[in-house]
């Protein structure tokens, strides 16, 4: 299955007073990235997933293998592109 849509209405009705608070488990920690991470993007199989980050890398992840618990390592990181992503 894909992604649910999102519903705007509740994006664009929140202020920066409002805290966003997390739903769901947490199934790892990613501790890659050496800066803030700004945005992430999960493929339509949901397989994988990647990662963008103030310390200017992208870095790919493979959603299997961190939900087995077999490795909590990034599989793929681009840097050369310098800056914030």
């Amino acid at each position: 299955g894909g992604a649910p849509e999102a519903d705007t209405a509740a994006t664009t009705s929140m202020s920066d007073d409002d805290a966003w608070t997390p739903r769901g488990v947490l199934v790892a920690h990613l501790l890659e990235h050496r800066g803030a991470v700004s945005c992430i993007a999960v493929d339509r199989g949901e397989v994988f997933f990647v990662t963008g980050s103030d310390d200017g890398s992208c870095k790919i992840w493979d959603s299997r293998r961190i939900e087995k618990d077999v490795s909590f390592k990034s599989r793929l990181t681009y840097a050369s592109q310098g800056g914030k992503v």
